[in-house]
């Protein structure tokens, strides 16, 4: 009878491994606060303002690319004083909003930050300071070398691309979207 029993709860946790193996089509998404994570990009263009949309031009960067496949699938974080040593290698980074996309698993070296500086910012300065600062391997066992992390800007974006599939994907993304 312990045997019967035993082989029915190793069945029963059988089917429960493939039942939460099955796969499922995510919904597309439309734009989602900062902190949420995201699956897919909204068709809207940025809209012209003061201060950017750095969400929106976020979610342009992953158009075209299915998350979980081409992609993995990302979470947005807006980033302060107190996380931007984590993200760009600089403690109480100055700027007037950045915001990032990291993988939502640890062991996938991706991460994209836009950060939007102040009017007369040294952006050649501050692309450097980050280039020497910032940990492209952040996560436990991957990462990628450090003149393999792009940096990037149009006017006062600056672009950050730790990523080590597609990094040249996202930087052309990156100046179609912020022209």
């Amino acid at each position: 009878m312990k045997k019967f029993i035993a082989l029915m709860m190793v069945f029963a946790m059988s089917l429960s491994l493939f039942a939460g193996c099955a796969k499922e089509e995510a919904p597309a998404t439309t734009a989602a606060p900062a902190t949420e994570a995201t699956t897919a990009a909204p068709t809207e263009a940025p809209k012209p303002a003061a201060k950017a949309d750095l969400v929106s031009m976020m979610n342009k960067l992953y158009d075209g690319l299915t998350p979980g496949e081409d992609c993995p699938m990302v979470g947005q974080i807006e980033i302060d004083g107190e996380s931007s040593a984590y993200y760009v290698g600089i403690e109480n980074l100055q700027c007037k909003q950045a915001l990032a996309s990291e993988a939502m698993i640890g062991a996938i070296a991706h991460s994209l930050v836009l950060i939007e500086v102040e009017d007369g910012t040294d952006i050649a300065a501050l692309k450097a300071e980050i280039r020497e600062n910032i940990n492209p391997r952040k996560w436990v066992c991957v990462g990628v070398e450090r003149d393999e992390v792009v940096i990037e800007n149009v006017g006062n974006i600056v672009f950050v691309c730790i990523e080590a599939n597609m990094a040249d994907h996202y930087r052309t993304q990156f100046f179609n979207v912020v022209k």
